[in-house]
């Protein structure tokens, strides 16, 4: 959720230096004024990620993306407590 709150409030920050409406903001990005009214007050459990990028894409942001490596992120530490 950390990484979808960053990516709507960046969407949000950049609407609001171009003084769009969100009817203007909407048609720059090909969504429902609707979806804008919802990333504008923060709900977002409505966006994907995937949905965030396309957006910031539509206005021209290039988004950079890293992970750890496989096989640090698939690293599971066993569970030694045994409890039931």
């Amino acid at each position: 959720m950390a990484m979808k709150m960053d990516l709507s409030i960046m969407l949000s920050d950049l609407i609001a230096s171009k003084q769009w409406t969100q009817a203007e903001a909407a048609a720059q990005l090909s969504v429902n004024p609707s979806r804008i009214s919802d990333l504008v007050n923060s709900k977002i459990e409505k966006f994907t990620i995937d949905a965030l990028f396309d957006m910031l894409d539509k206005l021209g942001c290039q988004v950079n993306w890293s992970m750890q490596s496989l096989h640090k992120a698939s690293k599971v530490q066993p569970s030694t407590d045994n409890k039931i």
